[in-house]
């Protein structure tokens, strides 16, 4: 039986992505134009839009399913993972679901090409880096200690290039 915290947090959870990826999106966009801010559309851009979009849901799904499968847990809080999940995707980042958010606000951005939606995306993503920074990598170290840190010294928090 799924406890009423558990509906209640999957349903905060929901909201705040609807908030997050489209309701505030949608007001950036009548604040542009009420403003008449700077705009700019191109195909290409559009198509980098959705191209962003669609490579910025998969690590999302990914990391609830392995989450799920791996961790015995979900990435909503109530619910976290009881085991730290090094695998997959988490070899390369540690946070490939907000690598995946970060590039779903981009891929707004381009897709319907309003300045104000950048000037968002970049917000999101230096409010997102504190927010791990300064919230959930303690958290995590306090849950899993010194299996945290060897990951956290091995794995890159963002992203691993390798030319």
């Amino acid at each position: 039986m799924v406890s009423f915290m558990k509906i209640k947090s999957a349903s905060l959870a929901l909201i705040a992505f609807l908030v997050i990826f489209v309701v505030l999106p949608a007001v950036f966009i009548q604040i542009n134009n009420r403003f008449s801010l700077p705009e700019f559309s191109h195909l290409f851009l559009k198509v980098i839009g959705i191209f962003l979009i669609f490579l910025g849901v998969l690590p999302g799904m990914y990391t609830f399913v392995i989450f799920r499968k791996v961790g015995k847990g979900t990435p909503i809080p109530v619910e976290p993972p009881k085991k730290l999940v090094i695998e997959g995707l988490h070899c390369y980042c540690r946070n490939p679901m907000y690598v995946g958010y970060m590039a779903i606000l981009f891929g707004i951005a381009f897709l319907f090409g309003h300045v104000l939606l950048f000037g968002y995306a970049v917000l999101m993503m230096i409010f997102i880096h504190f927010t791990v920074v300064m919230i959930e990598e303690p958290i995590l170290r306090k849950r899993f200690g010194s299996e945290y840190d060897a990951y956290a010294s091995q794995v890159p928090r963002w992203f691993r290039f390798k030319f």
